[in-house]
């Protein structure tokens, strides 16, 4: 009885394992990953995003709850492995006045030269550490449309749309984010645009 049931157990092994092929099921569980970490990195994308919705009637908070949510990511990513790297610039154009306030954010985990290019007015901001924030200010005509050059240490370099309005406060945000894991890379540049009340 008990070698009949061996046998039996020996056979039934046998079986599932030459049915069983381990790189397909090795392949299958790294596309299943592959999937989960676009998905998250798709969440952290539209939750940077409500940073700024939730900060709506804050104009003043909207940037530094950004910054929080920023740092607060890219701790919990280090936690999961991922290496998450922003570079954000804020900028709010008040509802009175000439004034453009514009902030640049660094998560590049690298120090960085940067300089912000407002229609030929530029400004600089050399050895900017990384997890800074560095805040300045350009003179602007309410009413009329701007393109600000974010670039830094000679290779990197995007522009953002500034459309202003007189008697409007508008804030834009404008996010390059990046996220690495052990066998996925996912990056992506985006502007959003509010007007503000």
């Amino acid at each position: 009885m008990f070698l009949i049931t061996s046998v039996i157990i020996v056979i039934v092994l046998i079986i599932l394992k030459t049915s069983v092929n381990l790189p397909v099921v090795l392949q299958q569980k790294r596309e299943m990953e592959g999937r989960f970490d676009k998905e998250m990195f798709e969440n952290i994308k539209t939750e940077s995003v409500k940073a700024i919705e939730i900060s709506y009637h804050q104009p003043t908070n909207i940037t530094r709850n950004v910054f929080d949510f920023a740092n607060f990511t890219r701790k919990k990513m280090k936690e999961r492995l991922f290496n998450f790297r922003l570079l954000y610039v804020g900028s709010i154009t008040p509802k009175s006045g000439s004034d453009m306030n514009v902030t640049l954010i660094n998560l590049l985990e690298k120090p960085i030269n940067a300089s912000l290019n407002l229609n030929g007015s530029t400004q600089n901001k050399d050895n900017m550490l990384d997890s800074t924030s560095w805040y300045t200010s350009f003179v602007i005509t309410p009413g009329q449309d701007y393109v600000l050059t974010v670039s830094y240490n000679n290779t990197y370099e995007s522009n953002i749309t500034i459309q202003t309005e007189s008697g409007n406060s508008e804030y834009i945000g404008f996010f390059d984010i990046s996220l690495t894991g052990l066998e996925t890379s996912y990056k992506d540049k985006f502007q959003k645009s509010y007007s503000l009340p």
